[in-house]
């Protein structure tokens, strides 16, 4: 490698390490999100959608920036291997993560409907909710280490999430009230399994950051 093209290379890498560090960093911050969001509708908590909001906010304007930047440097270099493989991996990835933190969000700015649903049906969404944390904890974890195995994992764990979904529309079903109150919690439902699914699609381009075969 010519002597000045070392440095570019050297600039390169730290960004390549940057970009990394940077959704690592945001799949953290997700997956508390979700638990927050989760022990905020358990609790009945309705301040906790305000005290996220800020936080999400910044992520996600982060998140828009590492897309920004990693267009720029698709244009100054020519990544081939896993360097393509990052880069690819990270413009795709990032968007999920986005919207994980706004399903996040969408829950605990839901979490007043909790003092008025049956307590089993609270129960199974609070449920609903330790799932999904833990599968983009895993999700997080598959990241830093780059463990392929992760996607089938998780479509596994997605299928708790169906089940547990049509157990508390059972349960809505049998529950006489507010009608209001029914179609937030099949948001919620709803919510929690799109983030299944979110954490799904990550593993699976983990998978392939690792490996270099589609999913």
């Amino acid at each position: 490698m010519s002597p000045n093209r070392q440095p570019t290379r050297t600039k390169f890498s730290a960004q390549l390490a940057s970009f990394d560090a940077e959704v690592l960093g945001s799949l953290t911050l997700v997956t508390e999100a979700v638990k927050r969001a989760t022990d905020a509708l358990q609790s009945g908590d309705p301040t906790e959608a305000d005290r996220m909001a800020g936080e999400l906010a910044s992520l996600q304007a982060l998140l828009r920036a590492v897309e920004r930047e990693v267009e720029v440097a698709f244009a100054l270099q020519t990544p081939v291997d896993t360097d393509l493989r990052l880069m690819l991996t990270v413009l795709r990835v990032v968007p999920r993560v986005e919207r994980g933190a706004d399903l996040a969000r969408h829950v605990a700015e839901r979490a007043h409907v909790a003092d008025q649903l049956p307590a089993g049906a609270l129960a199974s969404l609070a449920h609903m909710g330790r799932v999904a944390t833990a599968m983009w904890e895993r999700t997080t974890a598959a990241w830093h280490d780059r463990d392929p195995s992760a996607a089938a994992d998780l479509d596994g764990t997605d299928d708790e999430l169906d089940l547990l979904s049509d157990e508390i529309a059972h349960q809505l079903e049998q529950m006489e009230g507010n009608l209001l109150v029914a179609m937030e919690t099949r948001l919620i439902i709803r919510f929690y399994e799109r983030l299944g699914d979110q954490a799904v699609y990550v593993a699976e381009r983990i998978a392939y950051l690792a490996t270099g075969l589609e999913p």
